[in-house]
């Protein structure tokens, strides 16, 4: 009988050295990658932490100017923008934050409807902004936009019509540099809303509670 071969026990062959090199290199070609990535992270968030305290701090100085109010206000303390004719018979009163998105996409649903239904006399629009979502420290983002908003209402009804409708496409629209002469207007209409819109749209029809995320329910209920 032919006796069975001894079982290759031989352990496999290290990597050459060439192997071995290749493999290094890519290891460190991904580290430098990631540290290349980490460094841009990072050069960003510093850019958009100076922009913010920037803004913030152009806003702080703005709040101790005059106060100067928007032609198209309303209320006791002039702290209500309206659109549409005064003796309208019915009222929408909307209260938001021009820093929520959610109330944007909302306006941006039911806002042109709504508009339209004041051009036709048949209902007046009161607005009431809040800024309680500027707390983080050195933001006042909600400040910005509400002084945006507060501008084009000065200029007139339609303005601030077209201001809204520009927000409701593209929420950091109101934003962008401009003149903060509204600011302290801004701060004072504000405070007489509290935290109510921050989160979204919180409006009543008549006095009534309207919940205006239900699009064309909503509508029906108002234009009905």
């Amino acid at each position: 009988m032919t006796a069975p071969e001894p079982a290759d026990t031989a352990e496999p062959a290290e990597p050459n050295a060439r192997e071995r090199l290749r493999g290094q290199r890519a290891h460190e070609a991904r580290r430098a990658r990631r540290r290349r990535l980490a460094l841009r992270v990072a050069a960003a968030a510093a850019v958009a932490a100076g922009l913010l305290h920037q803004r913030g701090s152009e806003v702080r100085a703005a709040a101790e100017g005059q106060l100067v109010v928007p032609s198209t206000s309303a209320g006791p303390d002039r702290t209500t923008l309206v659109y549409g004719r005064q003796d309208a018979p019915r009222v929408v009163a909307v209260a938001m934050d021009p820093g929520c998105r959610p109330c944007a996409a909302t306006w941006h649903t039911v806002g042109p409807a709504l508009r339209g239904a004041a051009d036709r006399g048949t209902h007046r629009l009161e607005f009431a902004f809040g800024t309680s979502l500027d707390r983080l420290p050195g933001d006042a983002a909600s400040q910005r936009a509400l002084n945006a908003l507060a501008a084009a209402a000065d200029e007139g009804q339609a303005a601030l019509a077209d201001r809204l409708a520009a927000w409701a496409r593209d929420p950091e629209h109101l934003t962008r540099p401009a003149d903060l002469r509204f600011v302290p207007w801004a701060r004072k209409a504000s405070a007489a809303v509290g935290d109510r819109g921050a989160h979204r749209i919180e409006a009543t029809l008549d006095g009534a509670p309207l919940d205006l995320s239900d699009g064309a329910g909503a509508l029906a209920k108002v234009l009905g």
